[in-house]
């Protein structure tokens, strides 16, 4: 059983959401839903099982640290875990929305 962890901007729902919507059943990789809770979820299949937590940090607000158990499907994790990444360097409504309204302009600083 392999262990990975990670750091997130994204909160802790949000990355479980993202989980259930790689690894789930609606996914490619169409993994049965094993547990669902407000903190972890669970999926297993062809032999393997996944586990995915997320939790905001103590002390540190707006970070989420993810932990994932992975048995059988270590590169399937390592590909969500960049996933993750880029998810949460995507800009929020609120920075996209400004983006359009004031757009940059070359060469100004």
């Amino acid at each position: 059983m392999a262990r990975y962890g990670a750091e997130t901007s994204l909160p802790p729902r949000r990355v479980l959401r993202l989980a259930r919507e790689f690894f789930g059943p609606e996914s490619d990789w169409g993994l049965a839903l094993g547990s669902d809770s407000l903190t972890a979820i669970g999926f297993h299949g062809a032999g393997g099982t996944v586990e995915v937590s997320a939790s905001p940090r103590v002390g540190t607000p707006g970070i989420t640290d993810v932990t994932i158990l992975s048995r059988e499907f270590d590169p399937a994790v390592e590909e969500f875990l960049g996933h993750l990444a880029r998810a949460g360097h995507q800009p929020g409504l609120v920075r996209r929305t400004i983006r359009r309204i004031f757009p940059r302009q070359r060469g100004h600083t």
